[in-house]
């Protein structure tokens, strides 16, 4: 006679010990693999969501700078955190020009296409923010630049 507690099965797990001669490539030897990072995650500190940052948000990306002189147009891709002096003199050797005689100026596209005069870091600083702002979908920044015989 079978009864009802006969018939209730009850599994207990065992736990793999060394001993035990387990078969990785047996179903029931595989282990789920852990779920990858989620990509909002809460620091502890603040509460907010953390958004991972566009490219536009990034510190470091490519600007390619179009330099107006005398006429011609040349063109030179730099990096947004090359320094102001490493600029300078890039430009300056594009054009094999004294740096005494150099006028430089961007287009601000932020503020009505004004022309900034670019004379030293803070200027620089401003005219890379202006380029991170001209980014929009693109993977790298633009800037133009007109360069003039400074008159003394």
């Amino acid at each position: 006679m079978v009864t009802a507690q006969s018939q209730q099965l009850k599994l207990q797990p065992k736990l793999a010990t060394k001993s035990d001669n387990l078969n990785l490539y047996h179903p029931a030897s595989l282990r789920p693999l852990p779920l990858p990072p989620p990509l909002l995650t809460l620091p502890e500190t603040l509460g907010a969501p953390v958004i991972p940052k566009s490219p536009a948000q990034m510190e470091n990306f490519m600007v390619l700078v179009k330099l107006y002189y005398q006429g011609a147009v040349r063109g030179m891709p730099i990096a947004s955190d090359l320094s102001w002096d490493a600029f300078l003199n890039a430009v300056l050797a594009k054009f094999g020009h004294p740096l005494a005689g150099l006028c430089m100026e961007f287009e601000d596209e932020e503020d009505n296409n004004e022309r900034v005069r670019l004379q030293d870091q803070t200027d620089y600083e401003l005219a890379i923010s202006v380029a991170r702002a001209s980014m929009k979908d693109r993977p790298e920044a633009r800037l133009k630049i007109w360069c003039t015989d400074k008159h003394p």
